[in-house]
């Protein structure tokens, strides 16, 4: 994690949840992040094929230009990468292990600009952490998200149109190993 936003929900979810994998949804107080909200997301698995977003922080209205409340996680990311992120959601929900990713935001190109492509150099660059909630039916598994900007002063011209995942981490802790041993 290279990110304070990160290191501070991560501490959070991780003092919520004790010696368990996973804190029950019904203990988050958003008072005691209020500071992390906008940047927050909470997405859910109702057997679809892509877990789907219950919950979004106003930044993430910013950084999208839209609603994203119903959307499938798989639409934020290319069809050729989409699979395998819904798969990394799912497992960090159903399996309640934490992971971070290093996703590129590709912004929506502006089609009065001469240059037919953006250059990547004009990316934003995100750290995404997905952290496993419990909740109180089993069968709708949940995480909370954040997607912090590496560059807090970036100003938001263009909607992101697509992530692109670069880096994904399995976070690993004294629970998590216990719970791993737990499920073999």
């Amino acid at each position: 994690m290279n990110i304070v936003a990160s290191m501070e929900l991560y501490s959070y979810w991780n003092d919520l949840r004790g010696d368990t994998p996973a804190p029950v949804r019904q203990n988050i107080e958003p008072e005691k992040i209020r500071h992390l909200l906008p940047d927050l997301f909470i997405l859910s698995d109702e057997a679809e094929t892509s877990p789907n977003f219950r919950l979004t922080g106003t930044r993430l209205y910013s950084i999208f230009g839209r609603e994203l409340h119903k959307t499938a996680f798989s639409k934020l990311w290319p069809p050729q990468n989409a699979q395998t992120l819904v798969t990394i959601a799912k497992t960090v929900m159903h399996r309640e292990i934490p992971a971070i990713l290093t996703v590129r935001g590709v912004e929506q190109q502006d089609p009065t600009e001469l240059s037919e492509r953006q250059s990547p150099n004009d990316d934003i660059s995100y750290e995404m952490l997905l952290l496993p909630l419990r909740s109180s039916q089993p069968s709708e598994p949940r995480l909370i998200g954040g997607l912090f900007p590496q560059n807090r002063k970036h100003v938001y011209i263009r909607p992101v149109v697509t992530l692109i995942p670069e880096t994904c981490r399995i976070l690993e802790s004294v629970a998590t190993e216990t719970a791993l041993k737990n499920h073999a």
